[in-house]
């Protein structure tokens, strides 16, 4: 099957016609990161050394020292019980707290590791194996989840579906506790065949009540889940045609071995890194090779990074709330994130980061842009450039926004930075390289607009010529075009 350019991307009510692309090496690094930072490296070294290089070097982290130790968490909520609700409530603000500090070290992450494919991955896998704070209630638990995708961010996914099931995180997140023998709770065995691995159509509702009786016990553990015995169901199951006194692990066995198993993570995985619409040859092709290749993530990542029709899909994504933010604040220059700011802008968008509005996640695609968001990232790049990021209006109550204080440090020099080379020897030449890192096309329309702000005379040694470049980069960041990577 060969791919087909695609010659019409719609985001809502903009239509545009393709007519030239972005620079393939800022497609990379959009589609691969965050930014557009890694444009430079992938120049160098070329897509087949760069993508060889994240893929084999994933970085190791360390916990945040606002973190509490598991035991210590297990420890405060054990001791709970004892405190009025006052003091519960102290607790629990406290612990919202860290949590807050958590989501400022995650996007600081996204924005500065040395392996943003792998920060990537990681919010890929919080996107499909969802949990959220505001239900499981622990800064710990969350992390320790966190950390769990960076180990697995390119890593095996049964093995990562095996280790879910027993994550205390998402236990507590898919009422798992509550799970006991004669008393059911359905919600992680109808996730995981539902959401997690098969897809709808491909389980029956039998597989899913006896998923529940396997999972029966399960609850949450000092470093994992484990079963009590006194809450466990020993009975015989029959669970997607396998028969026996069938536990966790043989629950994953016998969905590894469906031959549907591949298809719903690879649709998932073209999704979030091709196209908001990839079509059924491809994704039977991938299914395929993810199959063969024992559900590992390297070697599905590494085809599809270096497959040569991967350019052909530019433009055919709209950019998360996430991926705006950072390659804004990076063609700004800025060096630290403004992180309460970045975050209430997140939320007006529709995304915060661990508290997912549902068990399905983020649906994505079309569902990040429409007018009123667009209107919303307009008024940030005017506040960036009027060195007042402030949102119109905090999604956060009054009470949040004094606990988001924990991790806002010094007041934070927002004056952008804006590189560009001022040897260029034309108003033509300085447009394209903006427009080349920025804007996935740009028409004759586009190209008349920006040359009525940097005119044919323009002067890069004079003193309002900074100012007339913020006004260029401005108007680029309004465009529907700057939307689509």
């Amino acid at each position: 099957m060969v791919f087909e350019p695609q010659t019409m991307v719609k985001v809502n009510e903009y239509e545009i016609s393709k007519q030239t692309e972005m620079k393939k090496e800022y497609i990379y690094s959009l589609r691969l990161g965050f930014t557009g930072e890694m444009a430079s490296l992938i120049e160098s070294k070329g897509i087949e050394k760069t993508i060889q290089n994240l893929l084999n070097n994933p970085l190791k982290t360390d916990t945040p020292v606002f973190i509490l130790s598991e035991s210590d968490a297990f420890e405060q909520e054990e001791a709970r019980k004892a405190l009025t609700e006052e003091q519960k409530k102290e607790k629990q603000k406290d612990d919202r707290k860290r949590f807050f500090a958590l989501q400022a070290w995650w996007l600081n992450k996204m924005y500065t590791s040395e392996n943003p494919l792998q920060e990537k991955m990681v919010f890929f896998w919080h996107n499909h194996f969802v949990s959220s704070f505001q239900k499981v209630k622990s800064s710990t638990l969350m992390f320790n989840q966190n950390k769990l995708f960076r180990q697995y961010a390119f890593g095996n996914f049964k093995e990562l579906a095996k280790e879910m099931l027993y994550n205390n995180a998402m236990i507590i997140y898919l009422d798992n506790k509550q799970n006991k023998v004669g008393k059911p709770n359905e919600n992680l065995s109808r996730e995981l065949l539902e959401l997690f691995t098969l897809g709808i159509g491909n389980y029956t509702e039998g597989d899913i009540k006896e998923g529940a009786r396997a999972l029966a016990g399960l609850t949450v553990h000092l470093g994992h889940g484990q079963y009590n015995p006194k809450r466990e169901d020993n009975g015989i199951k029959n669970y997607l045609n396998k028969t026996g006194n069938l536990k966790a692990e043989d629950m994953i066995n016998a969905i590894f071995e469906h031959p549907r198993a591949a298809y719903l993570l690879t649709e998932k995985l073209l999704n979030y890194f091709l196209t908001d619409n990839p079509e059924k040859e491809l994704i039977e092709e991938y299914a395929i090779f993810f199959r063969k290749s024992d559900y590992e993530l390297k070697p599905f990542l590494k085809k599809l990074f270096t497959d040569n029709r991967f350019l052909n899909y530019n433009g055919s994504k709209i950019k998360d709330p996430i991926t705006f933010l950072l390659q804004t604040f990076r063609e700004f220059n800025l060096e630290k994130i403004p992180a309460r700011q970045a975050f209430n802008f997140l939320r007006n968008q529709g995304l915060e980061l661990m508290n997912p509005p549902n068990v399905k996640g983020w649906d994505g695609g079309k569902a990040w842009l429409d007018s009123g968001k667009l209107i919303a990232r307009n008024s940030a790049v005017n506040a960036l450039l009027s060195k007042r990021f402030v949102p119109e209006k905090a999604m956060m109550n009054q009470e949040m926004q004094e606990e988001s204080s924990y991790y806002v440090q010094e007041k934070l020099d927002l004056t952008p930075q804006l590189n560009w080379n001022k040897n260029d020897p034309t108003n033509v030449a300085i447009i394209s390289e903006f427009t080349e890192r920025l804007l996935f096309q740009s028409d004759n329309e586009i190209e008349d607009d920006m040359e009525r702000i940097v005119k044919y005379d323009f002067d890069p040694k004079n003193p309002g010529a900074q100012e007339v470049i913020s006004q260029l980069v401005r108007f680029i960041m309004k465009t529907p075009n700057y939307q689509i990577v």
